[in-house]
């Protein structure tokens, strides 16, 4: 089987002038180094030119440093994945994309039309960059500690304020305060020249209609479903 366990997949791009139909465990092989790190120049593109689907209780596996993010579906049509199923990566398909009942994606799915999920679990985590490594702190031995008897510190004494006699001042006087003047301000203008006030009205409103943002296809990375025509869910899905 290609792309079974004796012969995964490597990085580059895959072209299938067909459809691609997944009825066996596949696996994604990595170039990680010695020391663990994932291989971000790893990609894997899929070019399907009509249907991709995943059949029951099948999953893609990463290996060797493989990840999700750099994998990529391309359908021209439908996509599905079976009940139980579980896909790795990013799928761009050209029309309806489906997930059936237990069926799990860590990814991404963006459709031209239509996304059904039917109690599918959805997640972007395997996206998301990796946290530094956690290193296990070390502790070295040492024997009783013996602390040395240390005086306690002195306060310094604080001097008391001196008074110097001298002549009184006087306190500034304040003047009081004016009223401000009360009632509408009145415009003056030269006789003669017919103005005239205009007079004051209420504000009117007039309701738009409320239209939904368009994404800017240069963030869709920042979406996990993304479909044109509309997004159906049959309870209970997870989506994270």
């Amino acid at each position: 089987l290609y792309g079974g366990i004796c012969n995964k997949l490597q990085p580059g791009v895959y072209t299938f002038p067909g459809g691609v139909n997944i009825a066996s465990d596949i696996y994604f092989e990595g170039t990680a180094d010695q020391s663990g790190w994932d291989n971000e120049t790893d990609v894997f593109i899929m070019k399907i030119t009509t249907t991709l689907a995943l059949a029951s209780g099948i999953k893609v596996h990463l290996h060797n440093g493989a990840l999700a993010k750099n994998i990529i579906w391309q359908a021209t049509t439908t996509t599905s994945l079976q009940t139980n199923s579980h896909m790795e990566g990013v799928i761009l398909t050209g029309t309806t994309a489906t997930m059936y009942t237990y069926s799990s994606l860590s990814g991404r799915l963006f459709s031209q039309t239509a996304v059904a999920l039917q109690m599918a679990t959805l997640s972007e985590n395997a996206l998301l960059p990796p946290g530094p490594p956690t290193i296990a702190p070390t502790t070295k031995a040492e024997g009783p500690i013996t602390c040395k008897n240390t005086a306690a510190p002195t306060k310094a004494p604080t001097p008391s304020p001196t008074y110097t006699p001298g002549a009184p001042t006087k306190a500034p006087t304040t003047a009081s305060p004016t009223s401000s003047p009360t009632g509408s301000p009145t415009t003056a203008y030269p006789t003669g020249m017919g103005l005239t006030r205009a007079p004051t009205s209420s504000p009117t409103f007039s309701p738009t209609a409320y239209r939904e943002p368009l994404v800017d296809i240069k963030t869709a990375a920042n979406y996990v479903i993304l479909a044109q025509t509309g997004i159906t869910v049959v309870p209970a899905c997870d989506i994270t």
